[in-house]
């Protein structure tokens, strides 16, 4: 495999169990677009126990309603299958699918820092949790998880490149500094 670990970065899916005897596996997509499965040629397949990766070639994937089914080239038999059991499967960030404008990857998102409007530094994006409504951004601000929803209101601006989200810190939001 040419590229190195480091440079895998985007679980795409999870193998959950063997589909069938011959070789097939049922998958759990981690992606809002199960179709993008068929896309690929390829994904690198990360062991849950060992963390041991190695490259695997798609042979075919099988969307049925709410299932994905992958069945990988030299992947023949069931027991071959259930050796991938509750593996993760990535791709290189660059063969990620190209967004809308104003709509970010989860994985861009976290970690970036976190600023108010006049450009103080308030704390990092440690996590997004995704609602109906809308997605909330997750802060430690002096030691104290503050929530922001992801609103025009409060997210100002999203600045991938620079590492860095703008919000405005309406009065609430933050808890009061002591």
């Amino acid at each position: 495999m040419q590229n190195s670990y480091e440079e895998l970065r985007i679980v795409i899916g999870k193998i959950l169990k063997p589909h069938g005897i011959q070789g097939a596996v049922k998958v759990l997509p981690m992606t809002d677009d199960p179709n993008r499965f068929q896309l690929l040629d390829r994904v690198v397949v990360r062991d849950s126990y060992t963390q041991k990766v190695v490259e695997l070639s798609i042979e075919d994937v099988n969307i049925q309603a709410d299932s994905l089914f992958i069945k990988f080239v030299d992947v023949n038999d069931r027991n071959s299958a259930e050796k991938l059991r509750d593996n993760e499967l990535l791709i290189l960030r660059n063969e990620c699918l190209p967004l809308e404008d104003g709509v970010h990857y989860i994985f861009d998102l976290e970690g970036l820092n976190v600023e108010d409007t006049n450009g103080q530094c308030l704390g990092k994006i440690d996590q997004v949790l995704q609602y109906p409504a809308h997605d909330i951004y997750v802060m430690q601000y002096h030691n104290t998880e503050v929530m922001i929803p992801a609103v025009s209101e409060f997210v100002k601006k999203i600045e991938i490149a620079k590492g860095r989200i703008i919000i405005n810190t309406m009065p609430g939001l933050l808890p009061d500094e002591e």
